[in-house]
């Protein structure tokens, strides 16, 4: 008997040693999953001629069930009619088509035009959301946890993604700290920066800033950001400047200083004040400045932006609105269907590789305007341009890798009915 519990013991120790390994093998190779959806933390404190890029993912407000997506674009032409104050507007429809905030594979396949053009850090813009807003969800914090997902993914795949700076309210500070800065699993996505006290993720305020709490202001390397200003402060970034674009300064010393496509006086809709594209020449005379003064940091204004209100109509009737309007008179850059295609991408990647590489500035570039893509599928959908739009599996009308599913739910975008108003 005794002999039977031995053998017996004897087994049940070799199961258990086995299943210890097992489990040891299984928990070492999760951690090295774990490790590898890890970014690299990248500190911007000892480098030079960085590039970031503001960045929006508030697209979700422009669907609304019994609504349709309005186009100003096609509403000048004579296709569809102005919504009213306070509706949403797209100045132009994207190279992908029309999307939402929170879609993994357009953010995808923006982080691979930022990793081609070689952008740094994207301004994640949270600039229109307070702490008792009631589109934070949609505006900010699902596409936040996509783009989370996303970057881990590429990182896993091999692939590089942009990290992340925070623009809001100083109101809003301490939310976005409780949900995110404050966490471990989250500080590998921040751009860090030390301003003398450490090396800390770096946030930037609207020009409230006095009302982050001081806490923050220890865990954080914090800086004010706004536009149009005359006269910024010192640690006060632009977003949105003409030429001569003033440089943003730090106890004196040149910091940031703004790239921008177009830009508005007051309402972009008003084409007497705003400064147009010019066909390419505003971002060529801001990018003339950024290689004339080189500051640590270069933003460029915008990348998706693509929505805008109806303000208050104008004394004359003129309908308004104050970041965006017809094409020119807009100041987005990722690429669109028509009029300019992947152009302004092209702009920017070329006069960005040259910034980086020390050299001067290319001055032949708005030549691209007599000329097609450089690169035969612009919008990353496996058609190539020449025959874009000709695979179509569905008949809906849009090709098929860019037919959206926004929340994967198995129904395309396009035939969604939209959320309520």
């Amino acid at each position: 008997m005794k002999n039977g519990i031995s053998s017996k013991l004897l087994v049940m120790t070799c199961l258990l040693s086995i299943m210890s390994q097992a489990d040891a093998k299984k928990t070492s190779v999760i951690k090295s999953e774990a490790s590898t959806t890890k970014l690299e933390i990248q500190d911007a404190t000892d480098k030079q001629n960085l590039v970031g890029i503001n960045y929006s993912t508030w697209h979700s407000l422009a669907f609304r069930r019994n609504q349709p997506i309005r186009n100003i674009q096609k509403i000048h032409s004579g296709k569809g009619k102005f919504g009213h104050r306070g509706s949403w507007h797209f100045w132009a429809e994207p190279a992908v088509g029309y999307y939402r905030g929170d879609n993994a594979m357009v953010m995808d396949y923006h982080f691979d035009l930022f990793e081609e053009a070689k952008i740094d850090f994207i301004i994640l813009d949270v600039t229109n959301i307070y702490p008792k807003s009631k589109i934070k969800d949609e505006y900010i914090y699902k596409p936040f946890e996509v783009m989370v997902k996303v970057m881990r993914d590429r990182q896993q795949a091999g692939k590089e993604s942009p990290r992340i700076v925070m623009w809001s309210p100083g109101v809003l500070a301490e939310e976005l700290d409780e949900r995110y800065f404050s966490k471990p699993e989250y500080d590998d996505l921040w751009l860090y920066l030390d301003d003398g006290q450490g090396s800390k993720p770096l946030f930037l305020s609207r020009l409230d800033r006095d009302q982050i709490p001081q806490q923050l202001n220890d865990q954080l390397t914090i800086r004010t950001m706004w536009g149009l200003r005359s006269k910024p402060a010192d640690r006060e970034w632009s977003f949105l400047m003409n030429y001569p674009q003033k440089v943003a300064t730090v106890d004196g010393k040149a910091e940031q200083l703004v790239v921008c496509t177009a830009l508005q006086k007051n309402y972009m809709s008003n084409e007497k004040s705003a400064t147009s594209r010019e066909q390419g020449k505003t971002f060529q005379r801001q990018w003339s400045r950024a290689f004339e003064i080189r500051p640590k940091f270069i933003v460029i204004t915008w990348w998706n932006e693509l929505i805008a209100q109806r303000q208050k109509d104008g004394k004359d009737g003129q309908v308004q609105f104050v970041d965006l309007f017809r094409p020119e008179y807009s100041r987005d850059i990722e690429p669109i269907k028509e009029p300019y295609g992947d152009m302004y991408f092209r702009f920017m990647r070329d006069y960005i590789k040259a910034y980086k590489k020390g050299e001067q500035m290319p001055m032949d570039l708005l030549e691209a305007l007599d000329k097609g893509s450089d690169r035969e599928d612009f919008d990353m959908d496996g058609i190539p341009n020449s025959v874009e739009g000709s695979k179509d599996s569905d008949g809906d009308g849009i090709s098929d890798q860019w037919d959206l599913d926004s929340n994967n739910d198995g129904i395309p975008d396009s035939r969604k009915p939209l959320e309520k108003d």
